[in-house]
């Protein structure tokens, strides 16, 4: 069953629910209503019969039934008077009804006044006492007018429920539609978004209810979309160029070796080149696979507890394997414990990262001294990596960290631009910054780390 379906279904019985209480409630109401103002009227008929009775010495009984008849009466009346001894001494009419008898005298002294009903009549039982006796007065009648409002309220609800039943379902069904509108619009634009159009985005609206929201969500999911399809897209392509050209290169060398035979030096003169292509072919292949891993499995990063400082340590002895550009760190505080030091962080991808930083500084530094310096704040670890190399444009800055881009500057020396793709994906794995500056000349990157405090 559908979401609208439900909803209508559930509307309805609600509003069902709560009519038809409304209705009971009315109908419960009205009939207590009119039993209590018969049961006064019953009363002040019964207690006005015995005044007139007892306390008027003009009027007698046959008097008293005269004005009785000749007065608006209640439809099937009667009002009868008992003495202290039980004794009838007044009955209009004449004829006395089977159910009064001396249990219910009885009762009407002890409790001094009772209402009951029997059949279709009414009846109210009341104590009246005079200066000289105790008289009971029970007035009795059947409520013609009451009972036949009654019955047309009853009628009316009859009548109006269904037809409020009805008004009900095909408001429920308006109200839901129009409700579900805005969210058909957008399934409709969703279902219209291939992977060929996943740079379209949905309408969201006024940009405050729950259903911009959700618009919003799908945005932001389909801009993760757009950047993995693209990263992958980019990733395809450029794997296939890069991973392309060495490989020729090693086949052509190759080809050109079995053309004929060759001396021994030849022969180790190609090895050693085709070597060196296979060197370059692992670190490319090694930096793909890490930049996809670091791009897809998030998850899998594990952090523990390391001190920054044995991390920049090791980044440098790695770097110095490599390259004799000389590198010079410096401490901008000076640390009070080791604990100043301590990071939340995996040390793998740390050394990998700075690493990554210090030997392009020393690349492009044309071997001038690379400046490394540790800061120490409140809460808080700097690393600044100040190279005296060729710079980055300024309206590059904001694209190094783009897979596979490389500056314009850069084009003379080695690379496939993965380098700094990779750091960023760590350090945004570690909930650090990196900032980058130019200087004059030359560039620095500072990254900031959160203390572990």
């Amino acid at each position: 069953m559908k979401i609208k379906t439900r909803l209508v279904i559930i509307f309805t019985l609600i509003l069902t629910g709560i009519n038809l209480f409304a209705f009971l409630l009315i109908y419960v109401l009205s009939a207590n209503f009119r039993k209590e103002q018969f049961y006064d009227r019953l009363y002040e008929k019964a207690i006005n019969t015995a005044k007139l009775l007892v306390d008027v010495e003009e009027i007698d009984e046959q008097l008293l039934r005269i004005i009785d008849e000749n007065t608006a009466s209640l439809p099937d009346e009667q009002v009868v008077v008992y003495d202290y001894l039980n004794q009838l001494v007044y009955s209009n009419p004449s004829i006395v009804n089977d159910s009064i008898n001396h249990q219910l005298i009885d009762r009407v002294r002890l409790e001094e006044k009772i209402e009951f009903s029997e059949k279709s009549k009414e009846f109210v039982g009341a104590l009246y006492i005079s200066e000289y006796d105790r008289f009971v007065v029970i007035a009795s009648a059947y409520d013609r007018y009451g009972l036949g409002k009654l019955s047309y309220l009853r009628t009316v609800l009859l009548i109006v429920f269904p037809i409020s039943l009805i008004i009900v379902v095909m408001s429920g069904m308006i109200f839901i539609s129009k409700a579900f509108k805005p969210i058909n619009e957008i399934i409709e634009e969703v279902n219209l978004i291939t992977e060929r159009s996943l740079n379209s985005r949905l309408d969201e609206g006024n940009g405050k209810d729950e259903l911009a929201y959700l618009a919003l969500t799908f945005n932001r999911m389909l801009n993760r979309l757009e950047n993995a399809f693209t990263t992958q897209k980019g990733f395809v392509s450029y794997a296939s160029h890069e991973l392309r050209t060495p490989l020729t290169t090693i086949l052509g060398q190759i080809e050109i070796v079995l053309m004929q035979e060759r001396s021994k030096d030849e022969y180790m003169e190609v090895l050693e080149s085709v070597n060196e292509e296979l060197l370059k072919l692992k670190k490319l292949t090694n930096g793909l696979l890490r930049l996809f891993q670091l791009s897809t499995s998030e998850a899998e990063l594990k952090l523990e507890t390391v001190r920054i400082d044995e991390v920049l340590f090791m980044a440098m002895d790695q770097v110095r394997k490599d390259r004799n550009s000389p590198i010079e760190i410096t401490y901008q505080n000076t640390p009070e414990t080791e604990d100043d030091f301590i990071v939340n962080g995996n040390e793998e991808m740390l050394v990998l990262a700075i690493s990554n930083i210090i030997e392009n500084a020393c690349k492009y530094s044309n071997g001038e001294k690379v400046i490394v310096i540790l800061g120490i704040g409140t809460n808080k670890l700097t690393i600044d990596i100040i190279d005296r190399g060729i710079g980055i444009e300024p309206a590059e800055k904001d694209k190094i960290f783009d897979p596979f881009f490389r500056g314009s500057r850069s084009s003379q020396f080695m690379g496939y631009g993965i380098g700094l793709a990779l750091v960023k994906q760590i350090i945004l794995l570690h909930n650090a910054q990196i900032d980058v500056t130019n200087e004059n000349p030359g560039t620095r990157m500072r990254l900031t780390f959160l203390r572990k405090i």
